[in-house]
């Protein structure tokens, strides 16, 4: 077997004690399922923040019409903010409903057919050896490599994604700031 990337710093990686090996492999698995909750509370959170915008939304259109074909609304300052606090609370809604969509991840283990298609992972050595022991650490290191990339791969995804949550979550509290200052300026000097 050919030296993995990630066993590169280690000289003599088939002489690993099949144990530690094992026991890195069982953390590793648990890490990647770690990180696959990450990315699910990500998504939990900008679907609740989501579920709330909505209907504020949906109440703000519903004044600024309703209040517009009354003649209600004569004063620039007042219709310019409506029209800002609609157009933001758009683009954040646009920007969850992206976090909360299918997202790209690598699950935890392998399906059959990556295993099937693997003859190390049959059992069966690809350079005619018999050494079983040497084999099962093969098979475990290859799968910690396997683990290390769902791990990399998964936290990229959800580095991204908790980005654009708090993002999301800064624009809103900068829309309160802004309104609320542009009522007090307007009421007030």
């Amino acid at each position: 077997m050919a030296q993995n990337k990630l066993f590169d710093d280690i000289d003599d990686w088939d002489k690993i004690d099949l144990d530690n090996a094992k026991f890195i492999l069982e953390e590793a698995r648990t890490y990647v399922s770690f990180v696959i909750d990450v990315g699910d509370k990500i998504t939990d959170k900008a679907f609740k923040i989501l579920a709330l915008l909505f209907p504020i939304e949906s109440a703000l259109i519903a004044f600024v019409i309703n209040e517009k074909m009354k003649g209600c609304i004569q004063d620039y300052t007042i219709a310019n903010l409506l029209i800002f606090v609609v157009t933001s609370i758009v683009v954040i809604m646009f920007y969850l409903g992206k976090i909360v969509l299918p997202r790209s991840f690598m699950p935890k283990g392998r399906a059959p057919v990556e295993i099937c298609k693997n003859k190390e992972l049959l059992g069966i050595p690809s350079d005619g050896s018999t050494d079983v022991a040497a084999l099962k650490l093969a098979l475990v290191l290859n799968e910690i490599e396997n683990s290390q990339a769902k791990i990399y791969f998964n936290n990229n995804q959800n580095t991204v994604r908790i980005t654009a949550l708090k993002l999301s979550m800064m624009a809103l509290g900068g829309i309160v700031v802004i309104a609320v200052l542009t009522l007090w300026v307007h009421f007030f000097f």
